[in-house]
């Protein structure tokens, strides 16, 4: 018999709803209350995530409220000859939060110190939340006190977890960088059982000093702990926050009008990115400069709204390509070399997004660094994204992945480690880069105890 149990000083008991004979070898492991789950059904939520490409069944799903539970599920893990991944959101792409066999930590139930999920600490002027809460819900709790993250992701989807170990990018990212620039303070409990906890030295950007392995975390893919806790600078709505947008006539004026933008510093632009889209009325395609603004003027532009998630549907996969590229002039003759980027729109639904990235932080140890790119850069992320019925979507996953490779050997590409995982780690980070990243995480995870990513 499988189930789920609660596991602690709260116990089911056999014969109790809920009573799982198959938890029995976990109960020594926690003094608290922390849900345990192991039945195929309840399971299910767990062996995929937002890209859908394939099913990874977990042999236990642990949800912990708090690090000492994190803390206890490491040990299990270990004890039990099991491999843990983290998962927060389980917005990604390409398997990050999957554990095929292994154990899921899901934080989906996790609290701060104080009880709450997201609170503002008015005199350090931060935010501080839990790694499950999403983009979306962190703008939601800041907006109504005036406030608001200096960079966030386009939308308000993946969790702040995922978001951060990905170095997740679009709204604010063209003054701010990532939102892995942004923590200044994160909590995490390593493959060793430690709780870290850091704080930056900078406000302007994280910097965790000589403490290599807390720099590696944000970007690291969740390989060397899970992120318990982080905190971030926010900074103030001095007006209404509203969209502007621009039509071009191809995509080479959408280039210009976007790198115009990016010459002209306004202050009070909080985000400015280029998309190009299907005409709703016509076989022929927009090419868009979109920017939101903190204006006085309440009337002026257009509401911001999210235009919601169009691979909610379950039958609907995303199909997708997402490149860094060292300048927006790099991307462009990416799309140069492969119209199809922008073709394929006109029989499939999707969109491609140009969003631009001050590389603000000079180069750290971790595996979303983008080592090509140097320090005060404008790097520019291309993202193309179909959606498409399910043998479709995989289809055309399998032909982005040939046009990925060509636009890294060729057009000075870097992984956006959201989406095209590698196995070749040496090829990308150097010998001696690589050398640093394995010797962080031989002392973060000695035991490898998180599912580590092929070649590492």
């Amino acid at each position: 018999m499988t189930g789920s149990g609660w596991l602690g000083t709260v116990l089911v008991r056999a014969g109790d709803r809920g009573y799982s004979t198959g938890l029995a070898p976990y109960r020594g492991y926690f003094l608290a209350v922390m849900k345990i789950i192991d039945d195929p059904a309840e399971l299910a939520p767990f062996s995929e995530d937002y890209g859908r490409q394939s099913t990874q069944p977990p042999k236990l799903v642990v949800k912990p409220r708090d690090a000492g539970d994190v803390q206890r599920a490491v040990q299990m893990a270990r004890d039990q000859g099991l491999t843990i991944r983290a998962r927060s959101g389980g917005h990604g792409l390409e398997g990050q939060s999957l554990n095929n066999g292994g154990m899921v930590i899901a934080t989906a139930d996790m609290v701060l110190p104080s009880g709450q999920r997201i609170e503002l600490d008015r005199a350090a002027n931060l935010v501080r939340l839990v790694p499950s809460l999403r983009t979306g819900e962190v703008a939601e709790f800041l907006a109504p006190l005036g406030l608001r993250l200096p960079s966030t992701t386009m939308d308000g989807f993946p969790g702040m977890g995922g978001a951060v170990s990905t170095a997740g990018i679009g709204q604010g990212s063209h003054r701010h960088g990532s939102l892995a620039d942004q923590v200044i303070e994160l909590a995490a409990v390593l493959g060793t059982g430690e709780h870290l906890r850091v704080r930056s030295s900078r406000r302007d950007y994280s910097d965790f000093g000589d403490n290599d392995v807390a720099d590696f975390i944000p970007g690291g893919l969740g390989q060397a702990g899970v992120i318990t806790e982080l905190a971030f600078p926010v900074v103030p709505i001095t007006g209404t926050l509203r969209l502007f947008r621009q039509t071009h006539a191809s995509a080479a004026e959408m280039g210009q009008a976007l790198q115009a933008h990016l010459d002209a510093g306004d202050p009070d632009t909080v985000s400015v990115w280029g998309t190009v889209v299907k005409s709703p009325k016509a076989a022929r395609l927009v090419y868009l400069t979109s920017s939101v603004r903190d204006v006085r003027d309440a009337s002026a532009g257009e509401a911001v709204v999210s235009a919601g998630d169009p691979g909610a549907d379950p039958e609907v996969l995303p199909a997708w390509l997402d490149l860094i590229y060292p300048s927006l002039p790099h991307a462009m003759r990416a799309l140069e070399a492969h119209p199809e980027l922008l073709t394929n729109l006109l029989q499939m639904p999707g969109t491609v997004l140009l969003i631009p990235q001050n590389k603000i932080r000079p180069d750290r140890l971790t595996l979303n660094a983008w080592p090509r790119a140097r320090h005060g850069d404008m790097m520019l992320a291309l993202g193309v994204f179909y959606y498409l019925g399910r043998a479709q979507a995989q289809v055309m996953v399998n032909a982005l992945r040939a046009t990925r490779q060509d636009a890294m050997a060729n057009l000075g590409a870097q992984p956006y480690f959201m989406d095209g995982l590698p196995h070749d780690w040496r090829s990308l980070l150097g010998d001696e880069r690589l050398i640093r990243v394995q010797s962080v995480l031989r002392r973060a995870d000695p035991h490898r105890v998180f599912a580590r990513l092929p070649g590492l």
